[in-house]
C-alpha cells in the first residue's frame, strides 16, 4: 500500500520562496512603471479637464456679450461684460452709472441685459473667480473702464460675492484681441511625484 505525501520537506519550501520571490523581483518594477504611467497619465488628462472645463465656464456668457461692453486688465488679469443671464447672486448692492461704468446711448431693443460678469485670475489660490454684478439699465449698452473694475473687484461690498469657478490655473493671460475677441491662455496643473501641466491658447468671440 502506497501512501500519499501530504508534508512539504524544508529544502523544498526554502526552494519555492526563493523561486517566488526572484519572479517578484522580476515583476514589480515592470508593475511599478505601469502603474506610475498610469496615474501620470490619469494626472494630465485631470489637468487638461481643467483647462477645458475654464474655457467653457468664460465661454458661456462670453459668446453672447456685445462688443462694446467688454474691458480687460491685462495686469490683473480681469475682463468684464455685459451677460443676458440671469443673476444667481441676489443681494448684491447695484453698480452706481459712471462711478462703477461708464453708460452709453446705444439701445440694443429687444435684447435686455441684466448684469455684468466679471471674471478674474486669482494668483494667491491659483483659481478662476467670477462675480456677477447688478445692471438696471436694460437694454442700453454700458462698459467698465479698466480702473473702475479695478476698483469693483477690490470693493469689499462684492468681494465676498466672488466664486470660484475652477482651481488648479496655474497661470492666466488675457489679451483683448480686435474689437470683438479675446485671447485667452492658461495653464493648468496637477501635482503627481511632479507637476503635470496642460497649456491651452484659444480665442473667444463674441456673436453679437
Amino acid at each position: 500500500m502506497v501512501k500519499a505525501r501530504l508534508g512539504v520537506t524544508l529544502p523544498e519550501l526554502m526552494v519555492g520562496m526563493a523561486l517566488t520571490g526572484l519572479v517578484l523581483t522580476l515583476v514589480y518594477p515592470v508593475m511599478s512603471h505601469t502603474m506610475r504611467s498610469l496615474i501620470r497619465a490619469d494626472a494630465d488628462v485631470q489637468s487638461q479637464q481643467q483647462a477645458v472645463l475654464c474655457v467653457e465656464k468664460f465661454f458661456a456668457d462670453f459668446s453672447s456679450t456685445n462688443r462694446a461692453s467688454l474691458c480687460v486688465v491685462e495686469s490683473l488679469p480681469a475682463a468684464s461684460f455685459l451677460s443676458q443671464q440671469p443673476s444667481n447672486q441676489p443681494g448684491l448692492p447695484p453698480l452706481r452709472p459712471n462711478d462703477d461704468y461708464y453708460p452709453s446711448t446705444a439701445n440694443t431693443y429687444p435684447t435686455r441685459w441684466l448684469k455684468f460678469v466679471a471674471m478674474a485670475y486669482n494668483a494667491t489660490d491659483k483659481s478662476l473667480q467670477r462675480i456677477d454684478l447688478p445692471y438696471v439699465d436694460g437694454t442700453y449698452l454700458a462698459c467698465m473702464r479698466s480702473n473702475q473694475l479695478t476698483a469693483v473687484l477690490a470693493d469689499f461690498r462684492y468681494r465676498d460675492h466672488r466664486r470660484t469657478v475652477i482651481r488648479g490655473v496655474e497661470s492666466m493671460q488675457l489679451h483683448a484681441n480686435g474689437d470683438s475677441s479675446l485671447a485667452l491662455e492658461l495653464v493648468c496643473a496637477k501635482e503627481f511625484d511632479e507637476k503635470r501641466t496642460t497649456r491651452i491658447q484659444v480665442t473667444l468671440t463674441m456673436r453679437n
